[in-house]
């Protein structure tokens, strides 16, 4: 018992930022406030502890997971995943199976391993950021299936939970760790839509958009505009989320922006963290990439 607590109290320091990963490196982060302390307390007790005999014979929610449950073991099976902000993530599917998690789940964390790691190694590849576009990454979502079905879904259910209509609010579960409840994640998806883009005239839209604080956006990350913008850097990390801009060829004097002032999250999340981060969790990278796909 006292291992699993342990084990359990390093996993969710892990998810709050306040254990990174890179510790064991020597790099200094700013201490944490009593506060945020005690916030990590609190969601903590909202983490039931997993019993798994995997001696049972195979039931028929191990066979065909819900939801809830392909959710469930990706939280309890987080600290299998190592790696993150630039290093190539690695999940420890052995451990997984050895402690009895389904197939299914496993598979589902394979794909968002392996995923993360091909947004990183082709955009880190890109000897010209600038240059690289997306579609020249070659990096698809269409082969890793279980992990865009799931992300369909929780998005699907985030937003019914929204606009107030029938379904459990993903943040009810009590399943998810701090740095996915704040700063999103496929169960959580923040913000649940995209901005509507607004249209701004200017004779000089790129020195505009540059005295508003924009800067130009590596192709690999959708090219445009991308403003950074930073929400709870001390569970987030700093520049997580941005703004977005673009100009239109056939109306070379009209910006059109996706402004998220006011909004929580105040940006959607950053794909120009793919190549060295910050990343609030290992996966980070691949519900970056499939949030945009999806919005």
């Amino acid at each position: 018992m006292k291992r699993i607590i342990f084990a359990f109290l390093t996993v969710s320091l892990l998810i709050a930022g306040l254990l990174p990963l890179s510790a064991s490196m020597g790099q200094n982060r700013t201490p944490r406030s009593k506060a945020t302390l005690d916030r990590v307390e609190e969601r903590q007790e909202a983490f039931p502890e997993r019993t798994i005999n995997s001696e049972d014979s195979p039931s028929r929610e191990r066979l065909n997971p819900s939801f809830e449950t392909l959710a469930q073991d990706l939280v309890y099976m987080h600290f299998l995943f190592k790696g993150g902000d630039g290093i190539p993530v690695v999940f420890d599917s052995g451990t997984a199976r050895a402690q009895g998690y389904s197939e299914q789940s496993i598979r589902l964390a394979e794909e968002l391993t392996a995923y993360t790691n091909d947004l990183t190694r082709a955009a880190m590849k890109s000897k010209n950021p600038r240059e690289a576009s997306v579609a020249k990454l070659n990096v698809e979502t269409r082969q890793y299936s279980r992990m865009t079905t799931f992300f369909a879904q929780a998005t699907k259910r985030n937003e019914a939970s929204i606009s107030k209509e029938k379904g459990p609010s993903i943040s009810a579960y009590g399943i998810i760790g701090i740095a996915e409840y704040e700063c999103g994640s496929f169960l959580r998806p923040l913000p649940n839509r995209s901005a509507t883009p607004k249209e701004h005239y200017s004779k000089d839209p790129a020195k505009t958009l540059t005295s508003w604080g924009y800067h130009r956006t590596p192709n690999y990350a959708g090219g445009g505009w991308t403003r950074p913008r930073t929400y709870k850097w001390w569970v987030c990390g700093w520049n997580t989320f941005r703004d977005d801009a673009w100009t239109l060829i056939r109306k070379p004097n009209f910006i059109q922006e996706q402004n998220y002032s006011g909004w929580t999250p105040n940006g959607e999340p950053n794909p120009e963290v793919w190549r060295s981060g910050p990343w609030p969790y290992a996966t980070w990278p691949a519900y970056v990439a499939v949030w945009h796909k999806m919005h």
